[in-house]
């Protein structure tokens, strides 16, 4: 059965948590964040929780798919990117590729899988070409493209977290080992494939979708088109009353930048405490935090300020990862002078060779043979192993391993290799420059913490991370229409 209950405001949901019998309902967000504020009120109420009391939707879509196609393996976007962009390599002169680049086929994939992967899609498609030939003038390339890559990728037996939805909706029964009611608190995050799989869940458990209904709903309708498409089918559409409207203090404040809305934020939240408001009932917010984080953790350590957020950092920031791939990008031909030279003075040799000779020999590399300039840097870029054009995973990870400065601390070499072990199989294979691309997007990428936040410190997130949370005092930074441009 499924029901919509409509919400005035987030107010109103506070009471639907609190009631929520987890042994029988699983709570879906649309982000960590959220999980994490619904699972710390079921540890207040119950003392305890299972992980599938409170799941994100791709958690949830992950577990429906591996209990359907156990098979498939579950890829990362980085690692998609480079297997399309081999795959589109191969084909080049085929497919004449010249003129498109992987990301455009990646977003052409994303845009098109619902119908690609539906049984009907394919001739679907087909009709509306042949009754709308301008459409084919248009997007008919890329849709060709994407669904090339996509039946590529599918017969390797990978898929994306993205696809998960669109290719669930070409499974018949995949609800079938579902047994718990689920209540949808995703808001504006809900898409058109996900409202499709909720209203087929449904008809197996109960299903309540929580759909927002502000005051000004009617002018950003689009957001909620996938509430629209199924509402005919809801046996119950109810809307909830809002709590009594808080005589709270609203003001808002304009700011010459960024810098000034830190201090004001900081300044506030100091003042706030000081009158005996506890820090975890206090969150700083803006549309992308991480624009304000690097300041503002400055100014709240300087003021004692607890801050419940991790400090975090990418992999290619450290030295370590940096003096890495400098020793890598050489072998897939790209022999520059800054990655020789900081791989090569990361060695106890360089010690051998002054810095001012070394610029003076290799400021301007053409080709390896530029190497012969001097013998111990000639002797140093030969040493290691030898890479192969085309190599497979077990391969090529030994292999770029031992270029790693065995001096140097494991952790962000190991959080990498994770990342290959966990998307390329073993008999995976790719062209070298593809491997080491992989790397550079994975360093690019990926975060490691190196501080955990302070539980019971001031909330400091995004606004999209905040649905859930139990804060009564809210500081919003960077209410403009700059900050505000992206569609998230």
């Amino acid at each position: 059965m499924l029901r919509i209950l409509r919400i005035p405001s987030r107010a109103a949901v506070a009471s639907l948590i609190e009631e929520f019998d987890p042994r029988e309902t699983t709570w879906v967000v649309s982000d960590l964040r959220s999980k994490f504020e619904v699972q710390k009120i079921l540890l207040a109420k119950n003392g305890a929780y299972q992980d599938a009391d409170v799941l994100r939707a791709s958690d949830l879509w992950k577990t429906l798919w591996r209990r359907t196609q156990p098979g498939f393996r579950l890829i990362s976007r980085d690692f998609a990117r480079s297997v399309v962009r081999s795959f589109l390599k191969v084909h080049q002169k085929q497919l004449q590729l010249d003129v498109i680049s992987e990301r455009t086929v990646l977003a052409a994939m994303d845009r098109f899988a619902g119908i690609i992967f539906h049984p009907e899609g394919e001739k679907t498609v087909a009709d509306w070409f042949a009754e709308n030939p301008e459409a084919l003038v248009r997007w008919g390339r890329h849709y060709y493209l994407a669904r090339a890559s996509l039946n590529h990728l599918r017969s390797l037996g990978l898929l994306t977290a993205q696809w998960i939805a669109a290719v669930l909706q070409s499974e018949e029964d995949f609800s079938r080992t579902w047994k718990k009611s689920i209540i949808v608190d995703l808001g504006a995050e809900l898409t058109g494939a996900e409202a499709q799989l909720f209203l087929a869940l449904s008809r197996k458990v109960d299903v309540t979708l929580i759909e927002p209904a502000p005051v000004w709903r009617s002018e950003s309708e689009l957001l909620l088109r996938p509430y629209r498409d199924i509402e005919g089918y809801a046996s119950e559409i109810r809307s909830l009353e809002c709590p009594k409207k808080s005589s709270a203090r609203r003001s808002v404040l304009r700011m010459s930048g960024q810098l000034a809305e830190v201090k004001e934020a900081v300044c506030r939240a100091r003042a706030w405490m000081d009158a005996g408001v506890s820090a975890e009932k206090i969150a700083i917010l803006a549309a992308e935090i991480e624009d304000y984080w690097p300041v503002l953790r400055t100014y709240m350590k300087e003021e004692g300020l607890p801050a419940d957020k991790p400090v975090s950092t990418k992999l290619n920031s450290l030295p370590s990862v940096t003096r890495w791939l400098s020793r890598l990008r050489p072998h897939r031909g790209e022999l520059t002078a800054a990655d020789l030279e900081l791989s090569f003075y990361a060695s106890e040799n360089s010690s051998k060779l002054r810095s001012e000779e070394f610029q003076s020999l290799f400021t301007h590399l053409y080709g390896e043979e530029d190497l012969s300039r001097h013998p111990l840097v000639e002797k140093f870029f030969r040493e290691g192993p030898k890479f192969r054009e085309v190599m497979d995973r077990d391969s090529f990870l030994p292999a770029a391993a031992l270029f790693w400065d065995g001096s140097e601390e494991l952790t962000p070499f190991s959080a990498m290799a994770r990342e290959v072990l966990a998307n390329a199989t073993a008999q995976m294979e790719l062209p070298l420059t593809e491997w080491i691309r992989y790397l550079e997007a994975i360093a690019a990428n990926r975060e490691i913490t190196l501080q955990g936040g302070e539980a019971g410190g001031i909330l400091v997130t995004n606004f999209i991370s905040a649905q859930s949370t139990q804060t009564t005092h809210r500081i919003f930074l960077g209410l403009s229409e700059e900050s505000l441009k992206k569609v998230e």
